[in-house]
């Protein structure tokens, strides 16, 4: 159907340069989902004193899951050399 594509390896140093900002970019986003989880933690104590809804945990966990994956797949699709 079609031609396989030719690709080639990256250089080392750009290789290790994408690999730091990954890294850089994971532990950010692991902090927010942190962060997340710690205010509606508090959130979440404030509204069962209160009798109010609950809400809001599963977003900050279903982020904190899509790192994980993201992690993995970032990880066998970059191996490092």
């Amino acid at each position: 159907m079609g031609s396989a594509v030719n690709s080639k390896p990256l250089p080392p140093a750009v290789m290790q340069e994408l690999l730091t900002l990954l890294d850089w970019l994971d532990w950010s986003v692991l902090t927010l989902c942190t962060a997340r989880a710690i205010w509606v933690g508090s959130q979440l104590a404030i509204r069962w004193y209160r009798h109010e809804a609950i809400e809001g945990l599963s977003g900050a966990m279903l982020a904190a899951a899509l790192l994980g994956g993201a992690a993995a797949l970032a990880q066998y699709l970059l191996p490092e050399s």
